[in-house]
């Protein structure tokens, strides 16, 4: 049927995809904002640890329960948390470190492009057209808001270290969506993010003491301990819960255009706590992002949801 119906079961997994999104949103602006404070590693290692932590009691018995279906899955779970958890965000704020939040958005906003491409390479998801137009709608958006609809900041834009290390992060976020889609549907969301996590931290530990060797470690203030505390719970778990259930209903296609939202809330953040003025080019730029994500949606049939929707147990 051509026209998407939003009744309560198809806009679950819209819902969630906003929600992830508009975490990461901030989590983009505070990793800029606090890069000096707390180097890349070390910010990802609490960030994950305290996750962790907060997860264990609400998870461990379920966990322990489904040891056997974990076991039979951990190359799976060993690929998710290591481009997922331990790689992806520290290639983010490596990226912070020396490009601008404007610039990582952008390059995050190709991971719709590499989605698809690696989903048709696994032969996981055919690539429609309606989905190839939408894709290119939103992203004539993205680079709109970035660009300010300006030809020459475009053909000006060059690749900085930081620019690389984004890309790179792009890319293991495209393997993760990927990779996400196999994952067992009798196998909860929240026990396998709690699994991953655990094994992202023990993964960035040795690093972890390497950079505090090097650095000597960050200062304990009232700053540092809330932003830690944002990207533990809001950026990790909520975020994290709520991607991983979108994905299992939609597929990694579908959910990977969401990202594009991900310059728009960046923007809308800017601007209500850095007090930045809101530009025709950003109305421009965010009518192609919903208009590409409109055209991506209208095809999904409530019967492809329904099929699914046992992932959400």
């Amino acid at each position: 049927m051509g026209f998407y119906y939003w009744n309560k079961l198809n806009f679950i997994p819209f819902f969630f995809l906003i929600i992830a999104v508009l975490c990461w949103a901030g989590n983009f602006v505070l990793g800029k904002a606090i890069t000096c404070n707390i180097l890349p590693v070390t910010l990802n290692f609490w960030r994950w640890t305290i996750a962790a932590i907060i997860l264990f009691p609400f998870v461990i018995k379920d966990a322990w329960k489904a040891k056997e279906i974990i076991c039979n899955n951990w190359l799976l779970l060993l690929i998710l948390s290591i481009t997922g958890i331990a790689t992806f965000h520290t290639c983010v704020y490596l990226a912070l470190c020396s490009t601008t939040a404007i610039n990582a958005g952008l390059l995050m906003a190709m991971v719709p492009f590499v989605v698809p491409i690696f989903s048709f390479a696994t032969r996981l998801e055919k690539l429609a057209s309606r989905q190839i137009c939408g894709i290119v709608l939103s992203f004539i958006g993205v680079w709109g808001i970035i660009s300010q609809f300006n030809l020459a900041n475009i053909i000006n834009f060059n690749l900085a270290k930081g620019d690389i290390w984004m890309f790179i992060a792009v890319l293991l976020w495209s393997i993760y969506t990927v990779a996400l889609k196999q994952k067992p549907i009798e196998l909860k969301p929240i026990i396998m993010l709690f699994v991953i996590t655990i094994a992202g931290v023990v993964m960035l530990l040795p690093f972890y003491i390497i950079e505090l060797i090097n650095s000597g470690g960050f200062e304990i203030n009232f700053v540092n301990l809330l932003s830690i505390g944002y990207v533990a719970i809001f950026a990790s778990i909520i975020a994290f819960v709520c991607w991983n259930k979108a994905v299992f209903l939609i597929g990694p296609n579908i959910a990977g255009l969401f990202i594009h939202l991900l310059p728009v809330f960046s923007t809308f953040l800017a601007i209500v706590f850095l007090k930045e003025k809101f530009q025709i080019y950003h109305i421009l730029g965010f009518i192609f992002i919903l208009s590409g994500i409109y055209l991506t949606v209208i095809g999904v049939s409530p019967a492809h949801l329904r099929n699914k929707s046992n992932s959400i147990n």
